[in-house]
């Protein structure tokens, strides 16, 4: 196998971030390619949904008990992202999003996370 095999997940999403990033760049890759990074991905997220289910509806749950207008697992428009929570009262964009990946010691998402929460922020 080639180097990229055993990090599918790692070069998929450096190619998102690429094509949104740079959008006037070709992105032309082999269709195998995308479709294992693609799979690699979704598994990653146990399929189309948000990556911690449970969690996203305990804090649904607590924010219903304190009358906070939301919604749950909320596709971004022209993202591959599903936000676990957006708040929906007021004009301006919220969202609650339910990480795991964080620099040690620290509170910064890294990794995958990291470019999520970069992406999210640009758009809104």
């Amino acid at each position: 196998g080639t180097a990229w095999e055993s990090e599918k997940l790692r070069v998929g999403w450096m190619w998102i971030c690429q094509a949104m990033d740079f959008p006037y760049v070709d992105h032309i890759i082999p269709k195998p390619f995308a479709a294992d990074c693609i799979r690699e991905w979704i598994k990653s997220r146990e399929g189309y949904s948000v990556p911690f289910p449970f969690l996203c509806q305990e804090l649904s749950k607590v924010l219903t008990a304190y009358e906070v207008p939301h919604e749950t697992c909320v596709h971004i428009e022209d993202t591959p992202y599903v936000v676990d929570i957006v708040l929906t009262d007021g004009v301006q964009k919220r969202c609650i999003a339910i990480l795991s990946e964080f620099a040690r010691n620290s509170d910064e998402p890294i990794g995958s996370a990291a470019i999520q929460v970069r992406h999210m922020m640009v758009g809104s």
